[in-house]
């Protein structure tokens, strides 16, 4: 029985030590708040590209997560593009799963950025930056940023953070994919405002 004991307890202390050995390895490998980006070169101007980005309803012609669950449940809310602007999605598939997003800054042509939930998973921020490129096109930055303090949110970053990575690049080349087509521009906001009347001449 004496020899057993002794068994447990080694095994145990090992047990321990590992997950000390665990915990202390991932707080010094995942920052309290990680990042990820990707970017592609899209031969079509900024004021082409954007309207893909700042109108929420034209997010399932490219949207990696509308391809895994094309049956996900979808509601729009605020308005159709620019700050306010969002959906809220509800899907069975584990991949996509349950959240919102929220437009919370849109600089017409340039930027914008969004505040994103994923139900009882946490939340983070995601971005989209436009830049010219060249003769015509237009370099696309699509990033996100999430807080990971605690032990738990840096374990779900390390298993989380492949996946994003190669979701990311695929929304990014069907965005690309869909601005080089040549179909007219979808509907909602557009990079240039419109243009302000001319004065009236004086009298």
């Amino acid at each position: 029985m004496k020899c057993f004991l002794r068994i447990v307890a080694v095994v145990s202390l090992l047990v321990l030590l590992l997950l000390g050995g665990l915990f202390f390895f991932v707080k010094s490998k995942i920052d309290d708040t990680s990042t990820l980006s990707r970017d592609i070169v899209i031969a079509a101007p900024p004021a082409q590209v954007y309207p893909y980005l700042a109108t929420m309803e034209n997010w399932p012609q490219w949207s990696p997560w509308a391809k895994m669950d094309p049956e996900m449940t979808v509601e729009y809310f605020g308005p159709p593009s620019g700050v306010g602007a969002g959906y809220t999605w509800q899907s069975d598939a584990d991949e996509v799963g349950t959240g919102s997003i929220t437009t919370t800054a849109a600089e017409p042509g340039k930027s914008l950025a969004f505040d994103l939930k994923f139900g009882d998973q946490g939340g983070g921020k995601s971005t989209f930056q436009l830049a010219p490129e060249g003769d015509g096109n237009t370099k696309l930055t699509w990033g996100f940023e999430s807080e990971t303090k605690s032990f738990g949110e840096k374990i779900f970053w390390m298993a989380f953070e492949g996946a994003m990575a190669t979701t990311f690049v695929q929304g990014l080349q069907d965005i690309k994919e869909i601005a080089e087509s040549g179909k007219t521009a979808p509907a909602g906001e557009t990079a240039d405002p419109p243009a302000e009347p001319a004065p009236e001449p004086a009298q």
